[in-house]
């Protein structure tokens, strides 16, 4: 939902309460200069310089990303495999309806090896807690649940953003994705 200049979105998972999605450093001071729940987060388009050091106590920066977007269209990575590269992995794409989809690649054992999900605003797919666990990196698997997210998702809409961390944008880069600007991520640790 609109708020602050950017987004609010009311996640309520372990060790995040919100999260804000903010379009540059001057929206900042709007959530951090109110009353915010322990573990709200801001995402905003801004080189960290621009951000930290006008953060008041209790704000910590987490990291620092890239925000990547990307056309969608019908056929979104070509002749890329629309599944798991590797023996010995599955995966389920669920979608609910609600525009929520997701995607989790499974080991042999039942072990979560890759997850991605993404939230369908259309025309905007935002794609979001792309995950390849340690023990499974290097496979190919990041980048099959992306396939098939992308896949999924691109006859909903015309463009595709996220934000990347470095090893993720690296990939991103692979599968058609543009940086758009950096991204700094700071946490409210009272």
């Amino acid at each position: 939902m609109p708020r602050a200049g950017g987004w609010f979105i009311p996640t309520g998972v372990p060790r995040e309460a919100a999260r804000y999605l903010l379009h540059d450093s001057a929206d900042v001071p709007r959530v951090t200069g109110t009353k915010a729940e322990p573990h709200t987060w801001i995402k905003v388009s801004a080189a960290p310089d621009d951000v930290i050091p006008h953060l008041p106590a209790g704000w910590e920066r987490r990291h620092s990303g890239h925000l990547m977007h990307r056309h969608l269209d019908a056929s979104p990575l070509g002749s890329l495999p629309l599944g798991p590269p590797t023996d010995g992995y599955s995966a389920r794409l669920d979608d609910n309806g609600t525009g929520a989809v997701k995607v989790v690649i499974r080991a042999a054992d039942g072990e979560v090896a890759a997850k991605a999900q993404a939230g369908i605003a259309a025309p905007i797919v935002v794609f979001d807690r792309v995950e390849t666990f340690p023990a499974h990196q290097r496979r190919g698997l990041g980048r099959a649940a992306m396939t098939l997210l992308t896949a999924h998702v691109a006859p909903a809409a015309s463009a595709g953003i996220l934000v990347a961390t470095d090893e993720g944008r690296a990939l991103y880069e692979t599968l058609g994705w543009i940086t758009a600007s950096p991204v700094t991520v700071i946490e409210y640790v009272p």
